[in-house]
């Protein structure tokens, strides 16, 4: 209250120097106006402690009618006490803090500059400003780099253009300062000059500040560079810094990076130096997300006691799934029981897959055989097919021989085909012990079912030695299985398997044993299944034969008698297949157009046949084709009837249509 004020205003005036500075110091905390005469009376105080908590105070007023009293006490006072006079006038007017730093710039004392700098800094107004500007260029270098430093905290054109031209100045401080306002400042066109100084600078100091200056503007091809330099020869200070820089893409794991140097403790060391005393490091950190924070501040302990424990209890924090695929990096990195026991239980229970898989694939270098077995075995009943297939990949790490037999076992012969394609690679890799496994085993019904279709990917030259022990199994369901891998991969087609499979007691080993004896060329045995007695494998032979060459006379003779079958549906495939041999045979009477166009729908070759219709120099070729499409009122067909050059295809392909479209009316 008032009395409070009156007792300190008293108390100015106190016998005691110290009682008079803390009465001072108790008015400018009060921002107390009134008593500005009592402080402006203090400037002429014996006691230096009192002048300069009176100088202090006056700075809190921010009172102008205090600047005369200011300005005539600055011109006898000593450096320091100038230093404070221009703190207490930067709170008041920029004008007058500008006479009075110039005064101290005009005295050409470096150190005197200096003072004049730092109180410039304090109120970057347009005639500070541009004051910094001229001190920017001043012959002391470190007049140079204070200039810049304060010019960073303007943001006006003019310090993005000192900055600019001191990242080219002669003296490392003044660049590396130059580098520090650029990356506050973000002046256009700086990103290439930062780039080029982080990989070329001959100043390891310049490079750590633009290691700093690419993380802090995310320069869009910084991170590659930044990387680049954390894995060549640099000082810890450089590599530090560009760690800090990376975690700002969130791409990589910090503690793996560092981890992976050979000075790592000197980096960690300097990293929290750095992050305890340097403001650009500390702007840097605030820039990152929580999960690379968090990185930061295991790197940065002093012990690695609690590292990986710190890790593993900021994954379950983490929100976000890549935060927590970053840590999984981390804790990959520092190793130990403590990193395992958390990778495991993240491959158990995190909700993400992407995380489990990471932590699978990160928790396999710490685990014995019996354990990647069983850890492998749990994963892959795992719902996420992205899960399943890195489980594949720790059976790797395990002897083939124990690998095989225990992959299998965890496997359906009805899983998602990439995941057979994972355990077929790892068949191609080891595929010694693979056969050994398989024909040592015996197997039969589901496993000898998987094996089939696993076996349907596996590229190998010597894959024909498993197929005949399969081929020979009492289940038709492997038998038709081991056709489907022949009409898939015809290559790996045995002649004498193929016959017996095409005399096969059962219809559906027949049916598809027809398609691969057409995929391997074998029309001596596809025209012994166009004799078959089952309809429906005479027309899978029907349609199989349309994938040889017209000109094939044991084609062309196999499919012409299937044109004459009793049976409608096969008389339909057949006259699809003479189609597909570019044959434009006539619309056959007593078929159902419906039906052929059903098969040709099964046929699965619309693409090339439009391919055809369209462009195929032959004129046969063209309407065999658009003859096709008509069946199903393709667009194209409607084209080629409209546009093809020969007046014959356009009206036979006409009359197709017409016919197509009134049996689908009278359906």
């Amino acid at each position: 209250g008032a009395n409070a004020m009156g007792r300190l205003r008293e108390c100015t005036a106190d016998v005691v120097p110290g009682v008079r500075a803390m009465a001072a110091q108790a008015i400018g905390l009060r921002q107390a106006r009134e008593a500005a005469p009592d402080l402006v009376a203090l400037l002429g105080d014996p006691d230096a402690a009192v002048r300069d908590a009176a100088l202090a105070a006056l700075g809190r007023l921010g009172d102008r009618t205090t600047l005369p009293a200011l300005v005539g006490t600055f011109a006898q006072a000593g450096l320091a006490t100038r230093q404070l006079i221009l703190q207490a006038v930067a709170g008041i007017d920029e004008e007058t803090l500008a006479q009075l730093a110039g005064t101290l710039v005009e005295s050409g004392d470096a150190a005197a500059k200096l003072a004049a700098v730092r109180a410039l800094s304090r109120r970057p107004a347009t005639v500070t400003v541009a004051m910094l500007e001229r001190l920017s260029t001043d012959p002391e270098p470190a007049v140079r780099a204070a200039s810049l430093r304060a010019l960073s905290r303007a943001g006006s054109d003019t310090a993005r253009k000192a900055a600019t031209a001191g990242l080219t100045d002669p003296d490392e401080t003044v660049r590396a300062a130059a580098v520090d306002a650029v990356s506050r400042l973000a002046p256009d066109n700086a990103g290439d000059r930062l780039l080029a100084m982080l990989q070329h600078d001959p100043a390891a100091s310049v490079r750590e500040r633009a290691a700093l200056a690419v993380g802090l503007l995310r320069l869009p091809t910084g991170e590659a560079a930044l990387r680049a330099v954390c894995r060549r020869a640099e000082p810890a200070g450089v590599r530090a810094a560009a760690v800090l820089a990376t975690g700002v893409f969130e791409r990589e794991s910090l503690v793996a990076e560092v981890l992976e140097m050979g000075d790592a403790a000197a980096v960690r060391a300097h990293l929290r130096v750095r992050l305890a005393n340097d403001p650009w490091y500390r702007l840097l950190r605030r820039r990152i997300a929580a999960g690379p924070r968090l990185e930061l501040r295991t790197l940065t302990a002093r012990d690695d006691a609690g590292v990986s424990h710190a890790l593993a209890e900021g994954t379950r924090r983490m929100l976000e799934a890549g935060e927590r695929v970053r840590l999984v990096g981390g804790l990959r990195a520092f190793q130990g029981e403590q990193s395992r026991s958390a990778l495991l239980h993240m491959i158990r229970g995190d909700p993400s897959p992407e995380v489990r898989t990471a932590a699978l694939t990160a928790v396999a270098g710490l685990l014995e055989s019996d354990e990647l077995l069983a850890v492998g075995s749990r994963a892959l009943a795992d719902p996420s097919l992205l899960v399943r297939r890195a489980a594949v990949a720790l059976f790797a790490r395990v002897p083939a021989e124990r690998a095989f037999p225990a992959l299998l076992r965890a496997l359906r012969a009805d899983d998602d085909p990439a995941l057979l394609a994972s355990v077929a690679e790892l068949a191609e890799a080891a595929f010694p012990a693979f056969v050994d496994y398989v024909l040592g085993a015996a197997l039969d019904g589901e496993q000898a079912l998987l094996i089939v279709r696993v076996a349907r990917l596996v590229h190998h030259p010597e894959l024909v030695r498993l197929l005949p022990a399969l081929a020979r199994s009492g289940s038709p369901e492997i038998r038709q299985a081991i056709a489907a891998l022949f009409r898939h991969r015809p290559g790996a087609a045995d002649g004498v398997l193929l016959e017996g499979l095409v005399a096969d007691p059962v219809v559906g080993v027949r049916t598809e044993a027809a398609g691969a004896a057409a995929a391997a060329g074998r029309w001596d045995l596809l025209e012994q299944v166009a004799d078959d007695p089952d309809a429906g494998v005479r027309r899978e032979a029907a349609l199989a034969l349309g994938g040889a060459s017209g000109a094939d006379p044991v084609a062309r003779e196999a499919l012409d008698r299937l044109g004459d079958d009793r049976e409608m549906a096969v008389r339909a495939a057949a006259y699809v297949g003479r189609l597909l041999q570019g044959r434009p045979v006539p619309f056959p009477p007593g078929i159902d157009p419906v039906a052929a166009a059903g098969v040709l729908s099964q046929a699965g070759q619309l693409p090339a046949l439009r391919d055809i219709a369209r462009t195929a120099p032959a004129e046969d070729r063209r309407l065999a084709a658009a003859l096709a499409l008509a069946l199903l009122h393709d667009d194209v067909a409607l084209q080629v009837a409209r546009t093809d050059p020969a007046p014959a295809v356009r009206h036979r392909v006409s009359g197709a249509l017409d016919l197509a479209a009134q049996a689908r009316a009278i359906e």
